[in-house]
């Protein structure tokens, strides 16, 4: 960054960076600079060694004191904080490692070059690693690699935080993060690390607002500055005048009283009276929507209707558009599963690339019919997901199928843009759930068959209900036809259910059925394993959860649909 770019960027009265844990903050910066350079060949005499493998001892020493002190401050639910602490210490008690930077002493080289060449050693094997989170760990051997330069400079040092501050760092050791939280910080920036990282996995568990991946923040922040940061948006608001200040302390207050009416409801486990699990997710399409079904406690978002975004450009996004759209919803939900459906359009909601007028859009080139017969705007939809897939929180969902081959094409397709990334450099979850959402009678049908090649299935009820009723359900004039409750929607989706169950894959449903609190001991009783609802009813569908019994229920929906007995096994 050159002093005109600086100049410019400081001017801005915010900046942006990845929301790694969710919540407001108003309060001053306390701002660390970063570390001095260390040589990376500095030489000492022979005469010198003894010594300086001696201060390489004590700061080994102090460090693994340091880490075995925090980790009794760490949950005892925090499972995977005490795996970071627990790795920490294996790399500074590995005797091998130890060895190696004794032997680079004994070399010639200082303590501080020598522990800078074999930390160095163990970073660039992370750096080939094309698991991000593997790669994210860097930042953490980083972080020890600081904390011994801290105590070879001064055996007993420790950083004293300022309470009710915002603490601003280009990254921070896992340690340090807990003693922060212990002195009354109320808020972190940080310059690198990613939504796997040690920073956003203890910032969520300890509830500190905390956004990551800011460019520059310690050179853009001043000490002693007010700031603003929202960690549902990743928004940094530096020296905000009183308007803002204003707004931001509505927030809170409404964060805060809507926190405390659903806090009791938000902890307990979404399960029935007799203990089956259901899982509760949300459906969202921005930010706003991901931040309330995080406030409401959804454990995922079972829909992101992908194609808001072409709905909002009027036109079809890029492969960047879409990676940055995708990546945003990824990062503020994280670690929530997010479920980006492919692009669900047709002429009834986008005519633009389809030459045809049609008399029946609902029955005609929509879903993925439309994106087989568009491969290029497919394939572009796809790297995108996949480039957005690299924290593992992303799975991928096909609508309006009605067919196996429909599934097998899109996964050749997503096998040959896998090949496209990896030969770029990209990274990916190379283990990229695909899913389909069933909403024709013909899907439900064939479930048996489609349960074998897919990850997931969601059931789409409103278009179920249509196609099987046929009954247009933008009809005015069949609205006493619609019926999501009829017989034979059910017993469809019962067999959903049982091809699903029957090969080990889960079954949820996204549709507006999922919505209403009078078909939740039905869709409970039909053995559906997620509802995927909207924010605003999430805590209402878990209350009628919380007081239903599964297998009443079940006899319940059976005697509706006259199941029979041999049938009634499979679920």
């Amino acid at each position: 960054m050159n002093e005109i770019d600086l100049i410019q960027i400081t001017k801005r009265t915010s900046i942006k960076g990845i929301p790694a844990s969710a919540g407001i903050e108003i309060g001053e910066a306390f701002v660390i600079k970063p570390e001095i350079f260390i040589n990376e060949n500095s030489k000492i005499t022979s005469d010198q060694i003894e010594n300086e493998i001696k201060r390489f001892l004590t700061a080994k020493d102090k460090c693994i004191d340091e880490v075995k002190s925090v980790s009794l401050k760490v949950p005892s639910d925090s499972k995977e904080l005490r795996g970071i602490l627990a790795t920490n210490l294996m790399l500074l008690e590995d005797q091998i490692f130890i060895e190696e930077i004794i032997k680079s002493i004994k070399s010639g080289l200082s303590t501080e070059s020598a522990i800078l060449a074999n930390f160095e050693k163990q970073k660039q094997f992370l750096r080939q690693s094309a698991d991000q989170v593997f790669r994210d760990r860097i930042l953490e051997i980083d972080n020890i690699e600081k904390r011994l330069y801290y105590y070879l400079k001064e055996p007993e040092f420790k950083i004293k935080f300022q309470k009710n501050t915002i603490l601003v760092v280009q990254s921070l050791s896992t340690t340090d993060l807990i003693t922060a939280n212990d002195q009354g910080v109320k808020g972190i920036i940080t310059e690198f690390g990613g939504m796997t990282s040690h920073i956003a996995i203890l910032a969520r568990s300890f509830q500190i607002p905390a956004i990551i991946s800011v460019n520059h923040a310690t050179t853009l922040i001043t000490n002693g500055q007010l700031l603003i940061i929202d960690g549902h948006t990743g928004e940094i608001f530096i020296d905000p005048d009183k308007e803002l200040i204003s707004t931001y302390k509505t927030k809170i207050k409404s964060e805060i009283e809507y926190k405390a009416s659903l806090s009791k409801l938000i902890a307990i486990p979404s399960q029935t009276t007799d203990n089956r699990k259901i899982s509760l997710w949300c459906n969202a399409n921005n930010s706003e929507e991901v931040r309330q079904s995080f406030l409401n406690g959804a454990e995922g978002l079972g829909l992101v209707r992908t194609e808001h975004l072409i709905m909002t450009l009027d036109r079809f996004p890029d492969e960047e558009e879409q990676y940055e759209y995708y990546n945003e919803i990824a990062q503020i939900a994280y670690p929530m599963k997010v479920t980006l459906r492919a692009f669900d359009i047709g002429t009834d909601k986008y005519s633009k690339h389809i030459a045809k007028r049609e008399e029946n859009p609902a029955l005609g080139l929509r879903g993925i019919r439309f994106l087989l017969s568009q491969k290029d705007y497919f394939k572009s939809q796809i790297r995108a997901v996949l480039r957005a897939s690299r924290n593992k929180n992303i799975r991928f969902m096909l609508p309006m199928i009605s067919s196996t081959e429909e599934v097998i094409q899109t996964r050749a397709l997503i096998n040959d843009c896998k090949k496209e990334l990896k030969a770029d450099g990209k990274t990916f979850d190379d283990n990229l759930e695909v899913g389909i959402m069933i909403e024709t009678p013909s899907s439900a049908l064939i479930a048996d068959e489609l349960a074998m090649i897919c990850d997931f299935f969601s059931i789409g009820t409103n278009d179920l209900t249509q196609y099987t009723l046929a009954v247009d359900r933008d009809n005015e004039l069949l609205v006493e036809y619609y019926n999501q409750f009829h017989k034979s929607v059910l017993r469809l989706m019962s067999l959903i259910v049982a091809s699903a169950h029957k090969h080990n894959i889960t079954v949820g449903i996204c549709g507006e059925l999922a919505n209403h609190p009078d078909a939740t001991s039905i869709l409970v009783g039909l053995g559906i394993d997620e509802l995927s609802v909207s924010p605003s009813v999430l805590l209402e569908i878990k209350q009628m959860i919380l007081n239903i019994n599964y297998k009443e229920s079940f006899d319940y929906v059976n005697d509706i649909i006259k199941i029979d007995k041999l049938f009634s096994n499979m679920m």
